[in-house]
């Protein structure tokens, strides 16, 4: 019947939406990644920062302590074989030396140990350096994956709005033809009124009508 044809509510289109909703469920999702990638390299960027930081107060603090530890063997190495101290004027004797001794060999391992680790730590630098680098061309790069999956979104919001616009639309002109068809019209009129349009006047009055049902 027409009434059963209007409540079906899937003619003129109205179903066709389908399509449209997984294609805009796909680009929110390609625009959450792309977004989620670039939050992971952000934070990844501010990670090397960090480090690179840490390691620079590091290589300061190293090099500080190498300077005053040379500072020290340099202003001992003269003294080392004298006998008078030619800064007090005292006597260096055999204990004086053994101390003097003691103390430079002392300065030497320590002096020793932070040459390497001088080293590692300005290889990582290095190394650190690198990476902020690469992460940064990263971020570059998937900042503009964002801004290409955010315009595939907006597109595809607007390609559903439109469509649900549309078949809004279709539904109405579907039970505006219905109802113009009446609902004694015959069936293949109730088809052509779903299909787009009515039958034509002239084949309408040819095209005996059927009564319409008696009321029980």
């Amino acid at each position: 019947r027409v009434r059963c044809l209007k409540g079906t509510g899937r003619a003129g289109g109205g179903g066709g939406n389908g399509p449209r909703s997984a294609k805009l469920a796909a680009r929110q999702q390609a625009e959450g990644a792309a977004r989620a990638e670039l939050e992971h390299a952000q934070a990844e960027l501010a990670r090397i920062a960090l480090l690179i930081q840490q390691g620079q107060a590091r290589e300061r603090e190293i090099s500080q302590a190498r300077a005053l530890l040379r500072h020290q063997i340099e202003q001992r190495d003269p003294v080392t074989n004298l006998e008078i101290c030619p800064t007090c004027g005292s006597r260096l004797d055999d204990a004086a030396h053994a101390r003097m001794g003691h103390e430079r060999a002392e300065w030497g391992a320590r002096l020793a140990l932070l040459d390497p680790e001088h080293a590692q730590v300005a290889g990582e630098l290095g190394r650190a350096a690198e990476d902020q680098k690469q992460t940064s061309n990263q971020i570059k790069e998937r900042q503009k994956s964002v801004e290409t999956a955010a315009g595939a979104l907006a597109k595809a919001e607007s390609d559903h709005l439109h469509a649900a616009e549309l078949a809004q639309a279709k539904r109405a002109a579907l039970a505006q033809a219905l109802d113009a068809a009446g609902e004694g019209a015959a069936p293949e009129e109730q088809i052509r009124a779903i299909g787009g349009g009515a039958a034509s006047p002239a084949k309408a009055a040819a095209r005996p009508r059927q009564p319409a049902p008696a009321p029980p």
